[in-house]
């Protein structure tokens, strides 16, 4: 019987018009909605395997606002047992390996599963340092994972580039960041995520964490990449053409 807890992520699907606000250090745009995090979708399947095979109990936790809750809903219809959203809203991912930490110090877990990268931010830090907060062994693009009842670790594949896969046992309580593709991602009715909005989805708060997060870390400023070089249109006949390119290469060169 394995408990596994899996971190998921909401993240737009589509995002259009977007700003800086400023004096705020926040992001504006404007999104379809948000959806769980394609990475950590295989992490959720991967759970659900491992459940599948040896039994056990899938925790999925989010931390964000009440709108992405629907990731927790699609996690739950995929076969996850229960749910819990972090109320907060931070864009360092040392800031969400903070929080993370924080919550699951206080949860019972044989893993916990991650994807490897969020498609908003893709620094692919959060996992890792989850686990360095938790002083627990940890692995990065993971591919396949085992277990023979009874026993005390986890054996693992994971990706070292290159076609090179690394076999390892790791001993439990361990975290994993799943790689994307390790396993099959399976269709989710809407029957069942509708099935599942019904299900009961815990919420704490920093305070209930005893956390003050700009204590540790401050967001200094959000600012969007600065135009350095112009689109010039070259007219004229192809010689003349040519010749401009020519001598503008070498200039910036």
């Amino acid at each position: 019987m394995l408990k596994i807890i899996v971190c998921i992520k909401a993240v737009p699907e589509y995002v259009d018009r977007v700003s800086v606000l400023q004096g705020q250090n926040k992001v504006k745009y404007e999104t379809t909605g948000l959806y769980m995090n394609e990475s950590d979708e295989y992490a959720v399947e991967q759970a659900v395997a491992l459940k599948k095979q040896h039994g056990g109990e899938i925790t999925l936790i989010t931390m964000g606002p009440l709108a992405s809750q629907d990731s927790l809903y699609k996690g739950l219809a995929q076969g996850a047992d229960k749910a819990i959203r972090i109320d907060a809203d931070i864009l360092d991912p040392n800031g969400i390996s903070e929080v993370l930490a924080a919550a699951l110090k206080g949860m019972e877990y044989d893993l916990i599963l991650t994807g490897v990268e969020s498609r908003d931010n893709m620094a692919s830090q959060v996992g890792i340092s989850v686990a360095v907060k938790l002083g627990i062994p940890f692995a990065y693009a993971v591919t396949q994972v085992s277990q023979r009842d009874g026993q005390k670790f986890v054996r693992i594949v994971r990706e070292l580039g290159g076609g090179i896969g690394q076999v390892m046992e790791i001993f439990v309580p361990a975290l994993l960041c799943i790689q994307s593709g390790a396993v099959s991602r399976t269709y989710t009715s809407s029957q069942k995520i509708f099935k599942a909005r019904s299900r009961p989805i815990e919420s704490i708060s920093l305070d209930d964490l005893g956390l003050c997060i700009e204590e540790g870390m401050k967001l200094v400023d959000i600012f969007l990449p600065k135009e350095k070089h112009k689109v010039e249109f070259i007219h004229g006949q192809p010689v003349e053409v040519a010749t401009k390119l020519i001598q503008k290469m070498g200039k910036e060169s």
